[in-house]
């Protein structure tokens, strides 16, 4: 007899429920969770916690109290995605475990299934023929991405690094398989109700950390990025806005206000998301939410109106592209134009390395590790705001699957992508309610949007958005399976196919938990090595390395295992060669030369220079794998340094000139790809040898200085270039074109494309030679040709106007008015960055002297109380005090004739608002100055006080402050301190307690 069983789809079973919780549960944890370390140095315009801060307690618990530090705070991510997607797996592989033994299933022959009303038949043509279902084709398709991924680590030049970024994308859409499969179409509206409620919570959390932590900034935590939170919040928001559509819809229908409730709830959600996603500020995912919006009209529309919506929803994006494509030379305060230009220049390299094997690419993370080579060069000189930082990924994320993948790579992700929105699009007149209809719209609204955003982003490369993205994909196939596109989880497949399937489902959800295990464990050992380097443990330090080495998944972060590598065998080296010549130099201090201590000496030179040349091998390795690793150079020159120094004490000079000279090309490596560096610069500089060399060591001093300010290290180099002997013959000719160049001229005229900066450098070695005066004068040319290219270098131009003033305050610090006005104009210029708030900081530190040596005191206090808005008012006063002292010291040091009025002045005022200060003065200068001030009319009364209470405790056997002292008693009319019954400091204290005055 045959039996016809009536299945209800969308009922929900306890695997379903399990699976939500397990989805929502992942969600959470990835979008939440961090492991970063306790940073004692606060980020760019954070502020330190507040004493009670409810948020710091629960930031603390989302950072797992610290337990779990990792380098970058976001590899618990990945984590949590990984047993996320193997608990999911478990539970689906038991369940047809458990199914397949239950013994339902006995004469599966008599049975047939039959769904209820409201499900897809697309699996049927006409005639009865079956065919492969769409949602089934975009699941096969996914499968055959991944395999074919997981086959160009035969063809790629490094086989693990592509086999361990197949792991990680096979990790990924296992998510989606466990989500798709898991769920049925309520159980994936009701996972979708889940996702809005993770992201709301995360939303919640940006707006709170932005607000109270770190407002200078955009928002970007908990996901550690601002496009990577935008992204993420991309599908909150629109499955918000259909839940919103779906109430007000069924209300009406029903006509039943009560229904409006959810959607006014959904709507609560969306404003919060909105506000979070407005604070990242962030342009690419912005171009996403609206091609999302109008994605989810075109959905929700038929016939005609879907046409014109499509049309509209087209040229929206034409437009969007060619607008921001517009805006990539513009002028930028906060320097984002360059960020559209990184992404084009990302995208040439994406295709120059593409052509190379345009059918199958060059395997997993072929991109990442060689387009940064392409970046050395003409392109880096022309455009260093845009690539001031490695290029690690193509910034579209279809362009870099083409350069690794190929063309196969593509044709099958973008076939998976289009089927998945086809059968959900077939699927949306077959859902039962009105609500779920909406929720599918905002999930295949939401695809689209992802699809769109990472056409500019990075983020499917990194922990955090993969999460959302893949359960996006797993929860769009949920909802548009029926029983028969899901068949193995149906009575029809048979007992020993679901058993199969749930062996395998055990094995992956197996291997997506030990593998992720192992990667945040390779994350756990890069933080671990810094602490074993500084207990000289340098066993564990190396195999904390290489365990990060094999164990990372991302191409990327195993490209950073790598050098950190060869940056572990340089400490070691160091260690020994430092150990080595500590022990030679005390061995020969003794006579006879302490034997005992020369063996040990030579032990570790030995022990340094075998590890030497394991570094260098790494180093070679490392260079294979990436041609421009970053900092490997720096890392090379630094092994042949040290063994030239040995050459060196050995007396073998040809060997120590070959080592300087490979020192030099790898540092030269490095420099082609890092020009405007100031520290490498300064660090190649000292290698550069030959007869003339002076023009090639400005040259690649002052490119830096076009975006950077003087660094401390150019100081000292700069002195020891001027005191060469023939400096100024040499320096006279580059002088020359200073004389030859004027303010008139544009850019393109100028003898020499860094005059600017060489201005600057100019300035430095006259500064050092105490000739502000002239200084100021080369200065005041540099900023004239600045404003010529004010808008290509703001930092430059900013630094440079701060330096002017500088050197005009210590040229007249009796009149520093021109010393104020450029410290304006370098507020003015300096950009809204990292670097120009340091520039920002450091001006109005020194613009409170200036206002001090002018007499605006009060405009001096405005700026330290904008600095420190709670600070009490006595501290406030301390400070100036102290800095009327420091004042006065540097003015004293200076030419000072004249301006006994000054001195007297400031220090009354030191010495009132700060009675406590202990000046660090010598004692003759000290004396000096308490009797010009007393020349000048200063207040006997006070300046004996601070004899007594200060000067005699910092010089306790100075005669002349004593003599000093007996002086101002005679003048006074008091009596000698020994007959006094107390100290005249003492007697006069409160005579001297005075409060701050106005200028």
């Amino acid at each position: 007899m045959k039996v016809v069983r009536i299945t209800d789809a969308d009922q929900i079973r306890p695997l379903h429920v399990v699976v939500v919780c397990i989805g929502c549960a992942t969600l959470a944890a990835s979008c939440l969770l961090t492991s970063g370390p306790h940073r004692s140095i606060l980020h760019d315009g954070a502020v330190e916690w507040g004493p009670d801060s409810a948020l710091r307690a629960v930031v603390t618990v989302l950072n797992l109290d610290f337990s779990q530090t990792t380098a970058k705070g976001i590899a618990v991510k990945a984590l949590s995605l990984g047993l996320g997607t193997s608990l999911a797996l478990f539970a689906l592989a038991c369940s047809l475990g458990l199914r397949s033994h239950s013994g339902d299933e006995q004469s599966t022959d008599d049975i047939t299934t039959e769904e209820a009303a409201g499900t897809d038949t697309s699996h049927q043509a006409q005639g009865g023929k079956k065919h492969i279902p769409i949602l089934a084709a975009a699941q096969l398709l996914m499968v055959a991405f991944l395999g074919f991924s997981s086959l160009s680590s035969l063809w790629s030049d490094t086989p693990s690094i592509a086999l361990g970024a197949s792991v990680l994308l096979g990790i990924q859409l296992a998510w989606s398989y466990a989500l798709g499969f898991g769920l049925n179409r309520k159980a994936g509206g009701a996972a979708a109700v889940g996702l809005v409620a993770v992201l709301t919570l995360t939303a919640i959390m940006a707006i709170a950390y932005y607000a109270e932590r770190n407002s200078t900034l955009r928002a970007s935590y908990p996901l550690g990025n601002p496009l990577f939170l935008a992204a993420c919040l991309i599908p909150g928001i629109l499955i918000g806005f259909g839940l919103v559509a779906g109430s007000i819809e069924s209300s009406l229908k029903q006509k039943n206000t009560a229904r409006l409730v959810p959607g006014l709830v959904a709507l609560i959600a969306v404003a919060i998301m909105a506000i979070a996603f407005y604070l990242t500020q962030s342009r690419g995912p912005f171009i996403g939410l609206v091609v999302g919006l109008g994605a989810m009209a075109f959905f929700a529309s038929g016939g005609r109106t879907k046409k014109i919506v499509g049309g509209m929803l087209v040229f929206s994006l034409v437009a969007a592209t060619f607008f921001f494509l517009g805006t990539r030379d513009t002028f930028s305060a906060t320097g984002r134009s360059s960020t559209i230009r990184v992404r084009l220049l990302a995208w040439s390299y994406a295709l120059d390395l593409g052509v190379e094997a345009p059918l199958v690419g060059g395997g997993q993370g072929y991109y990442a590790l060689h387009a940064d080579a392409l970046a050395a060069g003409e392109d880096v000189l022309a455009d260093p705001q845009a690539l001031n930082a490695r290029i690690a990924h193509a910034h579209n994320e279809w362009l870099e699957i083409w350069c690794d993948l190929g063309s196969v790579g593509l044709v099958l992700i973008m076939a998976a992508l289009a089927m998945t929105l086809w059968a959900g699009m077939k699927a949306l007149p077959l859902l039962p309610t009105v609500w779920l209809r909406w929720v599918l719209i905002a999930l295949l609204a939401s695809l689209v949007a992802l699809i769109v955003e990472e056409s500019a982003n990075v983020g499917l490369r990194l922990p955090g958005l993969p999460t959302v993205y893949y359960a996006v994909i797993g929860l769009i196939w949920a909802m548009s399976a029926s029983a028969k596109t899901a068949w193995i989880l149906s009575a029809e497949a048979g007992r020993l196919p679901r058993l199969g399937v749930a062996v395998v489902g055990l094995a992956v959800a197996g291997s997506a938990a030990m593998f992720s295990a192992k990667d945040f464990g390779a994350a756990r050992a890069t933080a671990q090595v810094p602490e074993a380097i500084g207990q000289l443990d340098w066993d564990k330090a190396l195999n904390l390395t290489r365990r990060a080495q094999l164990d990372y998944l991302n191409p990327h972060d195993r490209l950073s295992a790598s050098g950190q590598l060869c940056a572990t065998y340089a400490e070691i080296a160091r260690s020994f060669q430092s150990e080595a010549f500590r022990q030679a130099r005390q061995a020969f201090e003794v006579d006879p030369p302490d034997e005992r201590l020369i063996v040990l000496a030579d032990r570790n030179q030995q022990q340094c220079v075998a590890v030497i040349q394991a570094g260098l091998n790494e180093v070679g390795q490392l260079l294979k794998i990436s041609p421009s690793a970053w900092n490997s150079g720096v890392l090379e020159s630094r092994f042949y340094e040290m063994l030239a120094s040995f050459d060196q004490v050995g007396g073998h000079n040809d060997d120590v000139r070959a080592k300087l000279a490979a020192a030099a090309s790898a540092l030269e490596r490095e420099i082609n790809r890092r020009p405007y560096d100031p520290l490498l610069a300064a660090s190649y500089v000292t290698k550069l040898d030959g007869e003339d060399i002076l023009n090639a060591q400005l040259d690649v001093l002052a490119r830096p200085l076009r975006h950077n300010p003087i660094p401390e290290q150019y100081l000292q180099l700069l002195s020891s270039l001027a005191s060469q002997e023939d400096f100024d013959a040499k320096f006279s000719p580059i002088r020359a074109q200073f004389g030859a160049t004027s303010a008139e001229q544009s850019a393109e005229e100028w003898l020499d494309p860094w005059m600017p900066e060489k201005l600057r450098l100019s300035a430095v070695i006259l500064f050092s030679r105490n000739l502000p005066k002239l200084a100021r004068m080369e200065l005041q040319f540099a900023t004239q040709l600045y404003d010529k290219i004010w808008e290509d270098a703001p930092v430059g131009a900013a630094a440079c106007y701060a330096e002017l003033a500088d050197s005009s305050f210590f040229a007249d610090m009796a009149d520093p008015s021109d010393a104020i006005g450029a410290a304006h104009r370098a507020l003015e210029l300096a950009p809204q960055s990292e670097l120009g708030r340091r520039i920002v900081a450091g001006v109005q530190s020194r613009m409170v002297t200036y206002f001090l040596a002018s007499d605006q005191q009060e405009n001096a206090a405005k700026l330290l109380r904008q600095g420190s808005p709670t600070v009490a008012d006595e501290i406030i006063a301390a400070e100036l005090g102290a800095r009327y002292s420091r004042l006065l010291h540097g003015f004293l040091q200076r030419d000072s004739a004249g301006h006994n009025d000054r001195v007297s002045r400031w220090l009354e005022r030191s010495l009132q608002m700060n009675p406590a200060y202990e000046a660090a003065w010598e004692e003759a200068e000290l004396v000096t100055v308490l009797r010009e001030s007393l020349n000048a009319g200063a207040d006997m009364r006070m300046v004996l006080a601070f004899i007594a209470r200060e000067a005699i405790q910092a010089h306790p056997e100075s005669t002349d402050l004593v003599q000093l002292g007996a002086e101002l008693r005679d003048l006074l009319g008091l009596e000698p301190e020994s007959s006094s019954s107390q100290p005249a400091g003492q007697s006069l204290q409160d005579g001297t307690a005075a409060t701050p005055t106005s200028p």
